[in-house]
């Protein structure tokens, strides 16, 4: 479902604007932006935001691909695996 739902970024945006209008600390609101983000080439900004998160819900399985995901399009396949290995250690809750 998830997957589906990314397919269409646009519907994904007004989801997060409307959430932050709720509550614009929540994490899990900032994840989903940083995914938005990410996907629509802002590495930069989803790298940050992601990493925020990370802090704050190191569980938090689809803002740590975010992180992934930058680590493998720098060529850091080690990065990568080191961050994957760390959000294997969280049970999401």
């Amino acid at each position: 479902m998830e997957e589906a739902l990314f397919d269409d970024l646009g519907l994904v945006e007004r989801f997060v604007l409307a959430a932050f209008a709720l509550d614009p600390e929540n994490p899990r609101v900032l994840g989903i932006k940083a995914s938005v983000d990410y996907k629509r080439g802002n590495r930069e900004e989803a790298v940050k935001v992601a990493r925020e998160v990370i802090e704050k819900i190191p569980e938090n399985i689809t803002t740590r691909l975010v992180l992934v995901a930058d680590r493998v399009d720098a060529g850091d396949n080690e990065g990568a695996l080191k961050l994957l290995d760390e959000g294997l250690v969280y049970k999401e809750s």
